[in-house]
């Protein structure tokens, strides 16, 4: 295996995930990606880059609470609505995450976070507080998004909108160059310019230099021709 260090590990969890997730299950009137769907690809990307992820809780802050709020319901027998209170046990703590690098287990990450759970029950609070956690640590921590709809065409539709945004910036590259060359491109200096342009493309067609610069698809390359042509520009005129 290529030897990375931690952080180069973490960020190829992070592209195995793919930055979308679908809420694909609902509950307390609201749609959430699951635990189980999350750390499927993080699991098995953790196993394949030989890391390890555990949380801990910061000793001496864990605070269990008795909480009662009160609660408006209806009654559809009855068709009025009554107040009922509700008690549950709030559930709360300091915690920190720690990543380790398995190859070198002197190399690890603490972030810290927190723990917040709400139940009727002190265990199911601690339980719940917990896999909350768990699940919105690793949604926050790798920065990826949830969404109702396909993932797939979400990423998709937001590859074009990159795409189309590289697109612009390159065809205003171009008519940069245009410009220059309407102004500043003569006979006496045509020679030089197709060298310089032909050595930006880097690429033959039927054996000769390319030096059609509208063919150029990267913007980089059309980067490099602009600054170059101006840097030759003003050697000319100095």
């Amino acid at each position: 295996m290529e030897e990375l260090n931690i952080f180069q590990k973490i960020e190829r969890v992070r592209h195995a995930i793919g930055g979308v997730l679908k809420k694909s299950k609902s509950g307390y009137g609201y749609n959430y990606t699951p635990e189980e769907e999350i750390l499927f690809t993080v699991e098995k990307e953790m196993d394949k880059l030989h890391l390890t992820l555990y949380p801990e809780i910061v000793p001496g802050t864990m605070q269990i609470t008795p909480f009662s709020y009160q609660k408006t319901k209806y009654d559809k027998a009855a068709k009025k609505t009554y107040t009922e209170t509700v008690n549950d046990i709030l559930g709360q703590a300091d915690t920190v995450f720690v990543w380790v690098n398995n190859d070198n287990p002197q190399e690890t990450i603490r972030v810290p976070f927190a723990l917040v759970g709400q139940q009727s029950d002190a265990s199911q609070c601690f339980g719940s507080g917990l896999t909350y956690m768990n699940r919105y640590f690793l949604l926050k921590f790798f920065n990826v998004s949830t969404t109702n709809d396909d993932p797939d065409a979400l990423k998709a539709k937001q590859a074009k909108a990159e795409a189309d945004a590289q697109a612009a910036i390159l065809k205003d590259l171009i008519e940069q160059i245009d410009v220059l060359l309407a102004e500043k491109m003569t006979d006496g200096n045509r020679n030089d310019i197709m060298e310089i342009v032909a050595k930006a493309i880097n690429r033959k067609a039927n054996g000769k230099p390319v030096v059609n610069y509208r063919t150029i698809k990267q913007i980089p390359v059309a980067t490099g021709l602009l600054q170059n042509l101006n840097d030759y520009f003003t050697r000319k005129e100095d």
